[in-house]
């Protein structure tokens, strides 16, 4: 068992985290995965539950891009008036990497927590057997109901940050600058925040993966 734990350790811990900003081109709406549901707690329970969860989030993506849609349309109008033609080509070229960029990173970040909830229903496999042969789980099983909050939070999160359009506002042409800089100031501060909880479901699962390889396979003699 420490030998399949340890190999738990690797995939969860030696996997990188996403860099929080950097640069895209073409807008992009990313679906979520549809296998980003934590273990047993998290678990929908049947199928229709499921299909209305993917529904919900059907319904969200194609909301957030008839906004993006108008308010993209609302710019170009703007733009059309502007004077400078190069600094309004920049504007909305700017205009459509922040949506990108944050369609990209939630997508990324939500990868790596299904990464997270895949070897938490490991942890919790293991951690049943272990405490069905008699042996004491309780730290382990606190280390789980941890890990578990930390994930919802996260995952909620991410889902409310994948929500957002980060559409630049354009005042009048001569505040455009300050306009386009406060769109981007925002973005990187929302997906600096959202990554931090991921952050701390990272660290949730190195604790649950460090209590599971002391108390289970200490517990199970370390022969499996």
């Amino acid at each position: 068992m420490r030998k399949i734990l340890s190999i738990l350790v690797a995939v969860a811990l030696l996997t990188p985290l996403y860099p929080v900003y950097a640069q895209g081109s073409q807008p992009v709406m990313t679906r979520p995965p549809k296998t980003a549901t934590a273990p047993g707690l998290l678990k929908p329970r049947d199928i229709n539950a499921v299909e209305k969860r993917m529904d919900k989030v059907e319904d969200r993506l194609a909301s957030l891009k008839d906004r993006m849609a108008s308010r993209a349309a609302e710019l170009r109008k703007k733009l059309d008036k502007f004077r400078d033609k190069v600094k309004a080509g920049r504007v909305e070229a700017i205009n459509n990497n922040l949506n990108t960029i944050n369609s990209r990173r939630t997508s990324q970040m939500q990868e790596a927590l299904q990464k997270i909830a895949n070897v938490l229903e490991r942890i919790k496999t293991k951690t049943a057997e272990t405490g069905s042969a008699g042996k004491d789980v309780t730290a382990v099983n606190a280390a789980i109901a941890t890990l578990e909050t930390e994930w919802a939070q996260a995952d909620a999160a991410i889902k409310a940050q994948a929500d957002k359009d980060y559409s630049v506002v354009v005042n009048t042409e001569s505040t455009v600058k300050a306009d386009a800089s406060s769109a981007r100031d925002s973005l990187k501060t929302d997906l600096q925040a959202t990554h931090t909880q991921l952050v701390e479901a990272r660290q949730a699962l190195a604790k649950a993966l460090s209590t599971a390889l002391s108390s289970i396979s200490g517990g199970a003699n370390g022969s499996e």
